[in-house]
């Protein structure tokens, strides 16, 4: 083993192996290096255990051998060792060379590879190494930042903070971390982080290890993040509504609560609490229904409910979404003046409803009365007068002339009749009081087929002859949509189909004429106004299906018996 021997000789050098005599340690080419003085003199090539082969120091007091270690030497021992001691010595401090340059190797790696800036710098702040991710991070190469000025790359107004961490962390010797701008070469401002704390170096002066990365985009993003959550709480503070943000189960993240509902939901009892946890049960299953529901559809989920408050009825309407991160964001808002003007304008549409019931009843008895009345008293004198023409005739039997113009008064007489006839029929025909309901349906479709010369086939199914206000409204429907094809249609056949159940009659009239669109003309046709008005009196449904081209199906279904429009049962 060739051994470098600097300073004066030991009596047991010959037992390290071949003996060189030397002044300059700085030859690689040794096995060993031997100083018996002068460690301090060469404690920065000590400090570069990759640079050079192991170093043994020969102490002649336990400071120099401490120093000797905290310079870095790998093996010590003292002048009156024996040569087996040097030796045994000699192999250790080989042996511990090798495991340093080992270790040196992969923290050299390490930190050459990072890509955050590691920095080394003393109490005043100048950098004694830089990383090479420097020209990344900040911009400048490695060895402006050792060569350069002290915090030459630091903006002017953040230098004092520097320095004033910098300090705090060499006086306590805790951790420390602080954000700060740099200026690069191109005149470039970023925000950097750093992160470190001192530790002693191999001199044992304090030295500052330190981590620094760009945070710029991060800062601009959190800036972002936080302008973007200021407009949320701007915009959740004006909603009159109950704003929560919920975990997947119900735990309750964040709560905004309008001063209206703050004695309902006090905010510092449902903050970090399961919300099915502090409401009640019948509302907790509600909100478990619709959160489940929301879990297993990822949709929008809403459910209603009431409570009470000082004698009065409040209706609440809670909506919720999924949002990301799996969370739930809940919105709950009073709908009690909107309930309650559902509720008024469904009682103000009963009470229409039984106004237009009430019309039609009127309508349909004064129809009756004036069929009547056109029937048997207008009937009557008009056979009366025809009976008197008679006599005439019989008496002027040989007056020629007198017997035409009473033929023509007799003719007269009986086309007026006819009218009369036609005009009760029309008002209320007597084949509905006197048969029912079939046999109306029946001899309105042979008069609409003599009066149009459309075919008209009924077809009754069922024999169950359903209430008189029932039977009058499915016929009076009938009528009018007969009247709509002869006037609309332009069909070539009418089939009508009369079916009496025992609960229900149901009536369908299907044309094949041009058809129409019924949510285009349904809302101006006053027939069809009428006809549903009618259904709906009964407590029954009015279909109207039209198609171009292909015709039209009106289908009314009405019930024996029903509520009363204002929801009342039927009179008895």
């Amino acid at each position: 083993m060739r051994v470098l021997w600097i300073g004066p000789p030991a009596p047991w050098a010959d037992a390290l192996g071949s003996v060189e005599h030397a002044d300059d340690p700085h030859d690689a080419a040794a096995d060993l290096v031997v100083l018996v003085e002068g460690a301090d003199r060469f404690a920065d090539w000590l400090r570069r255990p990759r640079q050079r082969p192991p170093v043994f120091v020969v102490a002649a007091t336990e400071a120099e051998e401490d120093a000797a270690l905290r310079a870095g030497a790998e093996g010590v021992v003292s002048v009156d060792s024996t040569p087996e001691e040097a030796a045994r010595e000699a192999r250790r401090a080989r042996a511990r060379h090798a495991g340093t340059g080992s270790d040196a190797e992969l923290y050299r790696l390490m930190v050459e590879s990072a890509t955050d800036l590691i920095t080394v710098s003393d109490a005043s702040g100048k950098t004694v190494y830089a990383s090479p991710s420097a020209q990344q991070q900040v911009g400048r190469p490695a060895h402006d930042l050792v060569s350069g000025p002290s915090l030459a790359s630091i903006h002017p107004d953040d230098r004092d903070a520097v320095l004033a961490t910098l300090a705090e962390g060499f006086s306590t010797g805790e951790a420390k971390s602080l954000r700060f701008r740099v200026l690069t070469p191109e005149g470039e401002t970023r925000v950097m982080e750093s992160r470190g704390r001192s530790a002693a170096g191999p001199d044992g002066a304090p030295l500052g290890i330190i981590t620094t990365r760009d945070v710029t985009d991060q800062v601009a993003t959190e800036a972002r993040l936080t302008e973007s959550r200021a407009r949320y709480r701007t915009i959740v503070r004006a909603l009159p509504d109950v704003v929560s943000r919920l975990a997947a189960d119900g735990l309750v993240l964040d709560f905004h609560v309008p001063e209206a509902f703050a004695t309902e939901f006090p905010a510092e009892k449902m903050l970090g609490k399961r919300l099915q946890d502090i409401i009640p049960d019948p509302l907790a299953a509600k909100f478990l229904d619709a959160r489940d529901r929301l879990l297993a559809t990822g949709e929008v989920v809403s459910y209603d409910y009431d409570v009470q408050f000082g004698g009065r009825t409040y209706y609440r309407e809670v909506r919720m979404a999924p949002i990301e991160g799996g969370e739930i964001l809940s919105m709950l808002r009073d709908v009690t003046a909107l309930r309650e003007n559902e509720a008024a304008l469904e009682r103000s549409k009963a009470e229409l409803r039984a106004l237009a019931t009430h019309l039609q009843d009127v309508r349909e008895e004064e129809r009756t009365r004036l069929s009547r009345d056109v029937h048997d008293v207008l009937g009557q004198q008009l056979t009366a007068i025809r009976l008197g023409i008679g006599w005439f005739g019989r008496h002027f039997s040989e007056d020629e002339a007198a017997q035409a113009r009473l033929g023509d008064v007799r003719e007269t007489i009986d086309e007026t009749i006819r009218h009369v006839r036609e005009i009760a029929s029309d008002l209320r025909p007597g084949v509905l009081d006197d048969f029912g309901l079939a046999s109306a349906v029946e001899w309105q479709g042979k008069r609409f087929e003599e009066r149009t010369g459309t075919g008209c086939r009924v077809d009754v199914q069922g024999g169950t002859e359903p209430p008189t206000e029932v039977a009058t409204a499915a016929f009076r429907v009938l009528q009018e949509a007969l009247t709509n094809v002869a006037r609309h249609a332009h069909a070539g056949s009418v089939a009508v189909t009369l079916v009496l159940g025992a609960e229900t009659v149901r009536l369908v009239v299907a044309d094949d004429g041009r058809g129409f669109d019924p949510e285009r003309v349904g809302r101006r046709s006053l027939g069809l106004v009428g006809m549903r008005e009618r259904a709906g009196a009964q407590g029954g449904t009015l279909d109207v299906r039209g198609v171009r081209g292909q015709g039209t199906v009106v289908e009314c279904t009405l019930p024996h018996h029903h509520a009363s429009p204002d929801g009342s049962p039927p009179a008895s």
